[in-house]
């Protein structure tokens, strides 16, 4: 792995999103899962969209600590909901935000914004029963 979590090597062949994650969930669900998915990925936008906003605050502060805590609470809520990407990604500025390195935490919250929008759009691709780039 890199310690520069601008970079995306560790995702090189790795699709935006997984669909096998939702799509268990969905079989489960059987057809009540269109109306629960779609108030799972709303949530997971409006929860993700926070996430972001908290990651600015702890980058504005120079905190660290908090970048790391927030990645690391991205990573958790992307890899459930398939965003395997996005999740390879915090992975990466939480353990860059962790350690010792001076790391360009500015970068690294460009890095996470990008996977984010392109994870929302494949899951909401996905979602719809198009083709999201997996």
């Amino acid at each position: 792995m890199s310690a520069d979590p601008t970079t995306t090597e560790s995702a090189v062949g790795v699709g935006v999103v997984d669909p096998t994650v939702l799509g268990a969930l969905a079989a489960r669900l059987g057809d009540r899962a269109g109306g629960f998915l779609a108030t799972l990925l709303d949530t997971w936008e409006l929860e993700t969209a926070q996430r972001l906003e908290e990651l600015d605050r702890a980058i504005t502060d120079g905190k660290r600590a908090g970048v790391a805590r927030v990645a690391h609470s991205m990573r958790g809520s992307s890899a459930a909901m398939g965003a395997v990407r996005l999740s390879l990604a915090c992975g990466q500025v939480e353990v860059a935000a962790r350690g010792d390195e001076p790391t360009d935490l500015a970068a690294a919250r460009d890095l996470l914004a990008a996977e984010v929008a392109l994870a929302l759009a494949a899951l909401a691709d996905l979602h719809r029963g198009g083709d999201a780039p997996v």
